[in-house]
């Protein structure tokens, strides 16, 4: 009776080995198997010693929820806007989900209208709906250079890291849940990643280690220990859960590769799917709240810009360029405490310059920069409203990008088609404000190179949420030579009647 019984359990492991290796000394195309482990290899252009570049994005947060492609296009990809911008706008690049039967962000958009919804429901719907695992090619199909996407996503802030990945695989439940090993040994010194379980405790990874080094043993996979440890990589697994609704049936995917970069946000784990604001890393270290001014100051600029939105605007401002060139010259023509400047210096620029007609809100500015080892940028009392007056705003081609957040609150002058729109009681000083925008269009049009971009914020409110970006700065636009990069802008809704706009526009 024993030996019939081994006898069947060796046939069935060589059954099930057929199916789960991939060719020796080949990276196969894509293939799939009726087998309750499936062997996937993931080139798929003619060079088969380029492994895919699989890119891992951050989960929105409390700053990033609520943006979405517009208003007819109710989807949240502000990490590929950012992304593509940092590989190469011009090229078509595509994201592919690593799952297609993950429902996609562009069905489930509309639940991402307003940034104010319950923290329960938002939690719910992209805990689940939002996929962040992304194969990316370019037009043609083919892998991304490694050396373009490592480069990108080291200065992305809402990628969270980005893996070059040889082969993946598809374990059924069944079978992952008789894996039982004792045994870590054979992947010890590999990292491993659960995207299911982001704060994993020491029992739990060497729980799924033994599992994984289970299927490794019995199915004679080839080690990626091995493979990269030659090549100087450290090598890693990447564990992850998905859902087959038509068979209610749930299949862990293992993804073997190795890290090509972390992003400026990033860890070398899972991201987490939390709503709460960073703690750690970049975003603490440049968070408001450890800010060192003095109460008048913060209190003057409460509403200063924080870092994960501040990052992106950089990045899309300076898409493209060297941020490490000397030359390289950024402008906040509306720089209040600086903040946005303090970000593009802690992306590498040094040549930056700072207007504002309030001298107070920059006046412990310097002493910010200074305790972060970074060369203060030159503050200049003015108005953009008045640019003849301040040399700096009407000095031709001075400048190779604008970031500029402008003053708006509660009642604050915001866009309505050709006309600004007040809150119900205008002041003197809304009054006096309500063109800022265009002047802000007017001055980039005036100081930027060509192919500099103006990058900015604009406040919308009620009937004006409906009107498309184009038609909002529709007259900037007819008087200016600066292209509005439409791929490149985004809404991002806070309430039913409030919203802002981060446009992107570039100097023709």
């Amino acid at each position: 009776m024993r030996v019939a019984i081994l006898i069947i359990t060796l046939l069935y492991y060589a059954l099930v080995i057929n199916a789960f290796t991939p060719a020796a000394g080949k990276r196969r195309r894509i293939q799939y198997h009726n087998s309750q482990i499936i062997a996937k290899s993931t080139s798929s252009c003619d060079d088969d010693t380029l492994e895919d570049v699989m890119i891992i994005f951050r989960s929105p947060s409390h700053h990033t929820y609520g943006f979405i492609q517009s208003n007819n296009d109710n989807k949240y990809d502000l990490p590929m806007v950012e992304l593509r911008n940092l590989i190469n706008d011009d090229q078509d690049i595509q994201f592919i989900p690593t799952n297609n039967d993950r429902q996609s962000t562009s069905t489930q958009g509309s639940k991402l209208l307003s940034r104010n919804q319950s923290k329960k429901k938002k939690k719910d719907v992209y805990k689940h709906n939002i996929p962040l695992m992304y194969w990316v090619k370019n037009s043609t199909g083919s892998t991304i250079d490694h050396t373009i996407i490592t480069k990108a996503t080291s200065h992305s802030i809402l990628t969270h890291a980005s893996f070059a990945i040889s082969n993946f695989y598809n374990v059924s439940d069944e079978v992952w849940k008789d894996a039982v090993s004792s045994s870590t040994a054979i992947i010890d010194d590999i990292d491993i990643i659960d995207m299911q379980n982001p704060n994993m405790s020491n029992h739990d990874r060497i729980e799924l280690i033994q599992r994984i080094a289970c299927l490794i043993e019995c199915n004679q996979l080839q080690c990626i220990d091995d493979v990269y440890k030659q090549e100087g990589r450290q090598p890693i697994i990447i564990h992850d859960i998905i859902h087959q609704e038509q068979n209610n049936e749930h299949i862990h995917q293992l993804y073997f590769g190795y890290r090509l970069s972390i992003g400026k946000a990033g860890t070398t784990g899972a991201p987490n799917r939390t709503l709460r604001r960073t703690t750690r890393g970049i975003l603490k270290k440049y968070a408001l709240k450890n800010r060192s001014v003095s109460d008048k100051v913060a209190y003057d600029t409460s509403t200063a810009m924080e870092p994960e939105i501040g990052f992106l605007m950089i990045n899309l401002a300076l898409a493209g360029r060297d941020t490490t060139s000397s030359s390289l010259r950024v402008l906040d023509p509306c720089c209040g405490s600086g903040r946005l400047l303090l970000y593009a210096a802690a992306s590498g620029v040094s040549k930056l310059v700072g207007v504002d007609y309030n001298q107070n809100v920059y006046r412990d500015a310097e002493s910010e920069f200074e305790r972060y080892n970074f060369t203060p940028p030159k503050f200049i009392k003015g108005n953009v409203q008045s640019p003849l007056s301040t040399e700096v705003l009407c000095t031709p081609n001075s400048f190779d990008a604008i970031v500029c957040d402008p003053p708006y609150g509660i009642g604050a002058p915001v866009k309505n088609g050709d006309n600004d729109k007040g809150g119900e009681e205008s002041t003197n000083k809304e009054t006096e404000s309500r063109d800022i925008i265009s002047s802000i269009i007017s001055t980039a049009n005036n100081v930027l190179v060509k192919g500099g971009r103006l990058v900015f914020l604009l406040p919308v409110q009620g009937d004006s949420m409906s009107i498309p970006l184009e038609k909002l700065l529709e007259s900037d636009l007819e008087k200016n030579n600066l292209s509005l990069r439409k791929s490149s802008s985004r809404l991002q809704r806070f309430s039913p009647t409030f919203a802002r706009w981060l446009v992107c526009m570039e100097k023709c």
